[in-house]
């Protein structure tokens, strides 16, 4: 079917799929038993000289493991969720292979990848405080990505239904809820800087706009590809949208001047690269938030870590983790391939994650750690650390 685009051979294609995205921000999907706290969004490229090549190489892996797996296509859902528990310590042998020739696939033909990861709680906290402005007195940013940070890791659920309930009770419970952690927080030494917070939260949320729109806004996955196009001086290019829904995702592409078309996934092999990458992103995020966050309000006292068994890796699968990082983090750098919600401590934890296990020269160099956990959780702190003040000091 690419061939219906005319491409010139010095042009670049690219493709767009999405993971974990709610047409629809309600109670319902919040709610959800499958609902995850961020929205992934990945857009993969290549060069219109190398895309037949490309693509029947890919062809080739969607033959393989479409047997093996027994479906028809070829998607990231092929993985459950369930399996990313541990990361790639809960991969099963099958699960492995497939991952890794993906991997060495993207890899090996140097693929552009552009990954943009927007926290959905995020958006409708900056929904509630529109009214306020950043000040030498109040930090809008700093309290956006605190409050939110503060639901995703407690998830305490009175406060989120009332988001959605018409009487202004957000504020009411909002406010019983800091007065039950600042509680719980009472001479907790690592709990210090979140009860100053609470406090200041207090002080601060005297008001706020409940008149906000719950409808996702599809433009946003596009503010970043565009600043990415402009650093990789790429000027001719197409860019192909998997079609589903009413069209709002290309709209809102178009709006933003993308050049943009929509397509359906069947015809087009790139989508399914797409939506594979974005599918594991996603779910290996999911995986680390679902660590990460506390169990109940009487949880927070716990220092939280990703559990040993994430650690539990061979040497092919310790391989993998590098080869994952070059492909992620290395491959086309650049500042704007990831572009992110103010809130997005789940991918800043997934890197750290890379970059930690690849710091190890050797798997018998990482064998001989024995506080793995402890070791990337510094190493997280220490970027979620840099990423706060970034946002603070702006």
């Amino acid at each position: 079917m690419i061939d219906k685009l005319n491409l010139k051979l010095d042009s670049y294609i690219f493709f767009y799929d999405e993971s974990e995205h709610s047409r629809k921000i309600t109670q319902q999907t919040i709610n959800a038993d499958n609902f995850a706290c961020n929205f992934v969004a990945t857009i993969i490229g290549y060069n219109g000289f190398n895309a037949k090549t490309i693509e029947n190489e890919y062809t080739l892996i969607e033959d393989k493991y479409s047997k093996k797996f027994c479906v028809n296509e070829l998607k990231s859902t092929i993985i459950s969720k369930k399996k990313y528990k541990n990361g790639l310590a809960s991969f099963n042998s099958n699960d492995t292979d497939l991952i890794e020739d993906v991997i060495d696939f993207c890899i090996s033909n140097n693929l552009k990848i552009y990954i943009t990861v927007q926290n959905k709680i995020h958006y409708i906290i900056i929904q509630l405080l529109k009214n306020y402005n950043n000040s030498s007195f109040f930090n809008v940013d700093a309290m956006s990505y605190s409050v939110t940070k503060l639901i995703c890791m407690y998830k305490p659920q009175n406060v989120i239904d009332a988001i959605y309930k018409e009487d202004n009770s957000f504020v009411v419970e909002l406010k019983k809820f800091c007065l039950e952690l600042l509680l719980y927080n009472y001479n907790v030494t690592h709990k210090k800087r979140e009860s100053e917070l609470l406090k200041q939260l207090l002080v601060v949320l005297k008001k706020y706009d409940s008149d906000f729109n719950m409808n996702w806004q599809y433009d946003i996955s596009f503010y970043g590809f565009k600043k990415y196009l402009l650093e990789q001086n790429i000027t001719d290019y197409e860019l192909l949208i998997d079609k589903e829904g009413n069209g709002a995702t290309n709209s809102a592409a178009q709006k933003e001047g993308i050049n943009s078309l929509e397509v359906d996934s069947t015809d087009y092999i790139g989508i399914r690269i797409a939506d594979f990458i974005a599918g594991f992103v996603s779910r290996f995020i999911i995986a680390i938030g679902n660590d990460l966050s506390y169990e109940d309000i009487e949880d927070n006292k716990n220092l939280k870590y990703l559990n040993d068994k994430w650690f539990k890796i061979g040497e092919r699968k310790f391989k993998l983790y590098k080869k994952l990082r070059k492909l992620i983090v290395l491959q086309n750098n650049s500042w704007d391939k990831f572009f992110c919600s103010l809130y997005t401590d789940e991918i800043i934890y997934f890197i750290s994650l890379l970059n930690y296990i690849s710091s190890y020269e050797s798997y018998g160099d990482f064998i001989k750690c024995k506080r793995h956990k402890e070791c990337v959780n510094a190493c997280a702190i220490e970027n979620l650390e840099r990423h706060f003040k970034l946002i603070y000091n702006k």
